[in-house]
């Protein structure tokens, strides 16, 4: 990324396109890792982590727009953010949608993995906690709230994480 594909103008110039392949990354080290399992192991790779690869994409996106939404008076000139790309209501709309995108995803997978009720419940309750402060934004564009978000962006991702990786554990500890 370096040499951001050996077209930096052009990418710069499409910001989106330039969002969207550099999240590449996290996926692709996704799949290295969990390939360092199921691989070496001489088995195919489970179906279920399609599902899986899409949430650590959509996580990146997720992280990337919510440390780039701004108050108006907060925007500064030459730095891209997704409030002045898209403006104050659209840009937090977009995190929100993110948001839904990746929680859907999530589901997939945990439905793929025989997760129970429990995972959903926390799902929803994750949800609605992580996009209370883009709400809360819409109403009254303040730099704490635009904090929040940023902050709301990596508890959110964190839980992505832990809801998928840790789910099962946490469902055989408290719930059978």
């Amino acid at each position: 990324m370096g040499v951001e594909f050996f077209i930096p103008k052009w990418l710069k110039s499409h910001h989106m396109i330039y969002i969207y392949s550099h999240m590449l990354i996290i996926p692709l080290v996704d799949i290295y890792a969990s390939g360092l399992d199921w691989l070496l192991d001489g088995a195919e790779a489970p179906i279920g982590l399609g599902f899986f690869f899409a949430v650590t994409y959509l996580n990146g996106i997720v992280l990337e727009f919510g440390r780039k939404i701004r108050t108006p008076e907060n925007e500064e000139e030459g730095v891209i953010s997704y409030t002045g790309l898209f403006g104050t209501q659209r840009g937090v709309i977009y995190w929100i949608l993110l948001m839904l995108a990746t929680m859907l995803l999530n589901i997939a997978a945990s439905i793929y993995a025989g997760y129970g009720m429990v995972a959903f419940i926390i799902l929803g309750v994750m949800f609605v906690v992580c996009t209370l402060p883009g709400f809360l934004f819409l109403r009254n564009q303040t730099q704490k709230l635009s904090k929040l978000i940023e902050y709301s962006s990596g508890l959110w991702t964190l839980g992505m994480y832990i809801s998928l990786g840790g789910g099962p554990m946490i469902t055989k500890l408290f719930f059978e």
